[in-house]
């Protein structure tokens, strides 16, 4: 099966992209990691956790162009790769190499923080993908879904016609915690809500794609 492409991008800084992307490339079997962010957040992370715990590295390359992406998916593939996450920098969306890395992907999560200036800079995406005609959809992250602002985000999401996950990625110490030494709240033992949480955007994302491949 051809390697399935997901790229996490925003306009606005701080909306928990490179979180979102880690995670991902955790609960998504059999994935790499592309760090197409300047700040190589991703890259460091995915260093970190080869180093401390090799029987869960995931493979992560620095990026600075379209043809990179092609590049990894050639040498991926025949290693049993299934999923490619990209994480992108928070800037103008609609140009250049960014636009053709969209144009590349299967799918594009655009992770929005519930304020109204990350509301603002996430609709600078979305209408870059809308225009491309690329698949994607909002997923509300670093918020806690119990506060009337992420109700009121979804909602107005929902009348601005864009497509929305159905999990709020919660906002959780244990993020930045695990994330010192490569980990992330996934690799904890036992039950907790970001397990839950990123289960449920699997199940999603894979209806997304056309099914479990």
């Amino acid at each position: 099966m051809p390697i399935k492409t997901i790229t996490i991008s925003t306009a606005k800084g701080g909306s928990g992209k490179s979180t979102l992307s880690q995670c991902l490339a955790v609960q998504l079997p059999h994935s790499a990691l592309l760090d197409l962010d300047p700040q190589l957040d991703s890259y460091h992370w995915a260093k970190l956790r080869g180093d401390k715990y090799p029987e869960k590295k995931i493979p992560c390359a620095k990026i600075r162009e379209a043809a990179d992406v092609q590049r990894a998916k050639q040498q991926l593939a025949g290693g049993g790769f299934e999923y490619l996450i990209i994480d992108t920098p928070p800037s103008h969306q609609g140009t250049g190499e960014l636009r053709k890395i969209f144009q590349m992907s299967d799918f594009v999560l655009v992770p929005i923080h519930p304020s109204p200036k990350d509301l603002r800079a996430a609709y600078t995406t979305i209408t870059a993908l809308k225009g491309l005609n690329v698949p994607h959809a909002a997923v509300l992250s670093v918020a806690n879904p119990r506060t009337s602002i992420t109700a009121d985000a979804r909602s107005l999401l929902g009348e601005s016609d864009v497509g929305i996950a159905p999990v709020v990625i919660t906002r959780l110490t244990a993020y930045p915690e695990t994330a010192v030494d490569g980990r992330t709240p996934l690799d904890l033992k036992g039950p907790n809500r970001p397990k839950a949480e990123f289960a449920e955007l699997q199940i999603w994302l894979e209806t997304k794609l056309g099914g479990k491949q």
